[in-house]
């Protein structure tokens, strides 16, 4: 058994088509669908609660923000099954290089070995290579170890990257040299951001100066280290 809302939309009439497409994809029975305001459509649907973790946000970008939803409990139903919440993978920090500090609080709030904490430095000539792969969480300056969720894939699946390899210093002059790296902004989870976009296999890292997302260490996916 698990807990079921009744969702209300209202949307404009050119949208519709997106907003079934999006709770069909996550288990929503639609009820009723009837012309609001000039315009707009009003949509009912039935939907289990884990399926609507995520869906404010889905809506607003299907809709360009014109969407408005609400929702309340219904009632206690039968699991509606597997719920794809994403199809994005995550962009996961596989190497630590040079280690400045210990990310100790980290350790004490999750189930990860201290030793699984090292913590080094994100750098601009990495993150200029690996924003192409997808949407990053990181700026340089930051702080990341290995396991730690850095970004989104543009793609399915997680991929390992480096975000803190640092330009090889060399006395020779190439073509180049001086050009400035150009990163994009990254994107600012808050923790109910994070709640949203973890999967199954993944962990939010809550300390008091900072919200993280990472691999489950004990999950043995391509992201964690396996089971120990």
């Amino acid at each position: 058994m698990e807990p079921y809302e009744l969702a209300s939309v209202e949307v404009p009439d050119a949208n519709v088509g997106a907003c079934v497409e999006l709770f069909a994809a996550r288990k929503g029975e639609m009820i009723d669908m009837a012309p609001f305001i000039q315009g707009t459509t009003r949509l009912k649907f039935r939907v289990a609660t884990r399926g609507l973790l995520g869906m404010r946000n889905a809506l607003l970008t299907a809709t360009r923000g014109l969407a408005v939803m609400n929702s309340n409990f219904q009632e206690f139903g039968p699991l509606a099954g597997e719920i794809l919440m994403r199809d994005n993978g995550s962009l996961v920090a596989f190497e630590t290089g040079q280690v400045t500090a210990y990310s100790s609080t980290a350790c004490l709030l999750t189930t990860c070995l201290p030793t699984d904490c090292l913590i080094s430095q994100v750098t601009a000539y990495s993150l200029e290579t690996a924003q192409a792969r997808g949407i990053m969480f990181c700026r340089p300056g930051d702080q990341v170890y290995e396991g730690q969720i850095v970004g989104i894939h543009a793609k399915s699946g997680d991929l390992k990257i480096n975000v803190c390899k640092a330009k090889a210093l060399t006395n020779m002059r190439a073509a180049g040299k001086d050009k400035t790296a150009g990163l994009d902004e990254p994107r600012v989870m808050s923790l109910d951001d994070c709640l949203e976009y973890i999967a199954t296999d993944e962990l939010v890292e809550v300390t008091p100066e900072s919200v993280r997302m990472r691999k489950d260490p004990m999950a043995g996916g391509k992201g964690g280290k396996g089971k120990r």
